[in-house]
């Protein structure tokens, strides 16, 4: 069914208090088929790794939390590997549904993964 609503914003939150030892990202998206998909691995292309993620929906909207760290290091997220993650996650999001996303920049070392 449609309400005919616009569907809900994508928005991509980093809560840096929750955890001393992961990076919690929150990802606000309209749900659709594949979205989990897409997102872990946008997360796995930007060499983040998910300890845990805790899945919901609202209506029309994912309201997802996802404790993540730096996968070589397992270490909480940089700030410049947020960045490169809330890039990924927009464009995965944006994507056709189960399309995977390229790897995106690395976090050093000339070893591909």
């Amino acid at each position: 069914l449609h309400s005919g609503a616009p569907p809900p914003a994508l928005r991509v939150v980093y809560d840096l208090d929750a955890s001393a030892d992961a990076t919690v990202v929150d990802v606000f998206a309209p749900d659709r088929v594949g979205l989990l998909h897409d997102i872990a691995c946008a997360l796995h292309a930007t060499g983040a790794s998910i300890l845990l993620a805790r899945i919901s929906t609202e209506g029309a909207r994912a309201v997802d939390a996802f404790y993540v760290v730096d996968a070589r290091t397992h270490t909480p997220l940089t700030q410049m590997q947020r960045d490169s993650v809330t890039t990924a996650l927009h464009a995965a999001i944006a994507s056709v549904p189960g399309s995977l996303p390229q790897p995106m920049l690395s976090w050093g070392g000339d070893e591909p993964r």
